[in-house]
């Protein structure tokens, strides 16, 4: 085949990560455009592993958006990986004040709780968002380890 009858195939698309803004934006009710987008940038950067500059766009999204329990969440979550548990430890908290039936912010708290060795604390954090979103298998598998870490003896 000559050069000029080679075409060169066109890449895959890349699969969605997130819904297009628009229904994304939807799905945040009361959240302006630019508390989203840098929210946004936050997801972005902490798939990045850049967990500083993903925390300060989380939180120029919550200067923006003080009610925005999605930031929150992330905000501790990105906080956990930045080793920074007890200001994750508050934002989850400012997210559950927010919205109490949050499950991931729960499922999260949870997994922070796990993390230090406090299992009275993280069972509680579990059961809670296998009561609100009963349907998500991950949800009840954590449940199952916080129960079993929980059970498990522990040395004096």
């Amino acid at each position: 085949m000559s050069k000029k009858h080679k075409r060169k195939l066109p890449s895959p698309p890349r699969p969605a990560i997130r819904p297009p803004q628009g229904i994304a934006l939807a799905l945040t009710p009361g959240v302006s455009p630019r508390a989203f987008e840098a929210h946004q940038l936050g997801l972005r950067l902490r798939e990045k592993r850049k967990f500083a500059e993903a925390i300060a766009a989380f939180r120029k999204s919550l200067e923006i958006a003080p009610q925005f329990v999605e930031a929150l969440n992330d905000l501790g979550l990105t906080l956990i990986y930045h080793g920074d548990s007890a200001k994750a430890l508050d934002a989850f908290q400012r997210a559950l004040e927010l919205k109490p039936d949050h499950a991931i912010a729960w499922n999260n708290l949870g997994t922070l709780w796990l993390s230090l060795g406090n299992y009275d604390e993280a069972l509680p954090c579990f059961e809670k968002p296998v009561q609100f979103a009963p349907d998500v298998p991950d949800l009840r598998k954590n449940l199952d380890v916080a129960r079993r870490e929980h059970a498990a003896p522990r040395p004096l």
